[in-house]
C-alpha cells in the first residue's frame, strides 16, 4: 500500500518508537538494580546473567531509540529495535501464559502490571520496525537526504 511507504508517516513511526525505547531506557539506566530485580520476576534467565541484562538493554534501548530519530543506520537499527521487541513480546506472552502477576518493568521501577496489552504493544511497535526497515533507504551510513525517509 502507498500510505505506508509515505516518507512522513514513516518519519512518525520512527519518531513513536525512538521515543518510545528512549523512555523506556532512562529509568532502568538510573536505577539499575531495580531493573534488574524485575528481570528476576520474571524467572527466564539464569540467575548470573541478570546484572549484565539490566545493564546492558537499557543502553541498547537508548541507542537504538536515538539512532531512529535521527535516521542513522535506519536498516540495523530497525533489525535491533524489531529484534528487542519480538523478545520483549515472547517473555510476556510465555510470562502470561505462566500465570505470573509482575511489574512488567517496560519503563523502570512502578511500571504497569504485565498484560496482554502490553503484548500487543509490543507486536505493533515490532511492526512498525519491520516497516522502518523494509522502506528505509538509508542502508549503512547516515544520509541526510535520507532523514525523513
Amino acid at each position: 500500500m502507498k500510505i505506508l511507504s509515505n516518507k512522513y508517516l514513516l518519519f512518525v513511526f520512527r519518531l513513536a518508537v525512538g521515543f518510545v525505547l528512549i523512555i523506556a531506557a532512562i529509568p532502568k539506566i538510573a536505577d539499575p538494580s531495580s531493573f534488574a530485580k524485575s528481570i528476576e520476576a520474571y524467572q527466564l534467565i539464569p540467575t548470573i546473567l541478570i546484572n549484565l541484562t539490566a545493564l546492558l538493554i537499557p543502553w541498547a534501548e537508548l541507542l537504538i531509540g536515538i539512532f531512529l530519530i535521527v535516521g542513522v543506520m535506519l536498516r540495523g537499527s530497525a533489525i535491533l529495535s524489531a529484534s528487542l521487541f519480538a523478545a520483549f513480546s515472547i517473555i510476556i506472552a510465555v510470562s502470561l501464559l505462566r500465570g505470573l502477576t509482575i511489574d512488567c518493568g517496560c519503563f523502570g521501577p512502578n511500571s504497569s502490571p504485565l498484560s496482554w496489552m502490553r503484548f500487543w504493544e509490543d507486536i505493533g511497535l515490532m511492526l512498525f520496525t519491520i516497516l522502518i526497515y523494509h522502506t528505509s533507504k538509508n542502508k549503512l551510513k547516515y544520509d541526510q537526504k535520507n532523514l525523513s525517509s
